[in-house]
């Protein structure tokens, strides 16, 4: 009899182990089950002086903790800037990287067709970014890209390969194969750094400018816009070794040229030539 209840006993403890064992779940698995999902979300978000900082709008927002990301579909972001610069940028998905829900957004991966749009106000031209693939921080105001990238303003048209630039500081250098088209102007070379704060470009490595009747080579190109919003190009600097500056077949080279387009004159360190408009033959 003894015997038997100690084999009941025994069935009844395994019994109850086994069912313990069976509900207990992998700490990983609940991990990755645990989603956080919002479906045609609308997110405003303030400054300690009750400002707007940022409007955040999407179709939808999954959360992954596992990965310590979002998968955001159609985020579309309108960051109000301190100086008054409102930036309006939009995708078709994004990765947004952050430690938990709670915590501030450190990347956004933006991913196929995204439009990053600065509006335009009383110190700024109007400016579009373009791409299919940008990265974005927030934090540090910073944007990067590995892919083509386009820049437009009013008059001028910028395109490049590879690419890092500040959003507050109004700065942006492409870093391969740029291509502008300026006041009539088309330029390329391997680099460029684009300073909209201080109205500059400054190209880099075999620069080329085409004009309809002229031309220009040299190392490295500085141009300085006239301070308006319409772009005009005030001077162009052109430096090599030589810089070589071509019209109608005449030629005028030096280590520095200084173009002057407001009056249409040429300086050498020797010499001030004034260019003639193209003769009609």
């Amino acid at each position: 009899m003894k015997k038997l209840v100690l084999i009941v006993a025994l069935v009844g403890m395994l019994w109850i182990f086994w069912q313990q064992r069976s509900v207990v779940k992998n700490p990983e698995q609940d991990i990755v089950r645990s989603q956080e999902y919002m479906h045609e979300i609308s997110m405003v978000s303030y400054t300690p002086t009750g400002t707007i900082k940022q409007m955040i709008n999407a179709h939808s927002w999954e959360f992954i903790p596992l990965e310590k990301k979002s998968n955001v579909i159609e985020p579309h972001v309108i960051v109000y800037k301190p100086n008054g610069d409102i930036w309006d940028i939009k995708a078709q998905s994004a990765y947004a990287w952050q430690e938990s829900l709670q915590d501030k957004v450190e990347q956004v991966d933006l991913i196929d067709q995204v439009v990053m749009q600065r509006a335009c106000n009383s110190k700024y031209t109007p400016t579009k970014i373009t791409s299919n693939a940008i990265a974005y921080y927030p934090l540090q105001e910073k944007i990067t890209s590995e892919s083509q990238v386009n820049l437009e303003q009013p008059d001028l048209y910028i395109s490049g390969v590879g690419m890092i630039g500040y959003l507050d500081k109004h700065w942006i250098k492409l870093n391969e194969r740029t291509t502008t088209i300026h006041d009539q102007h088309t330029i390329n070379s391997k680099e460029l750094e684009f300073d909209d704060n201080n109205g500059t470009a400054l190209y880099k490595n075999n620069v080329t400018v085409k004009n309809n009747d002229s031309s220009l080579q040299s190392d490295a190109l500085k141009i300085v816009r006239d301070g308006s919003n319409s772009n005009k190009i005030k001077t162009m600097i052109a430096y090599g070794s030589p810089a070589i500056y071509t019209k109608e077949g005449d030629s005028i080279e030096g280590p520095i040229l200084t173009y002057d387009m407001t009056h249409e004159t040429l300086h050498t360190q020797r010499s001030t030539v004034t260019l003639q408009p193209k003769q009609e033959r």
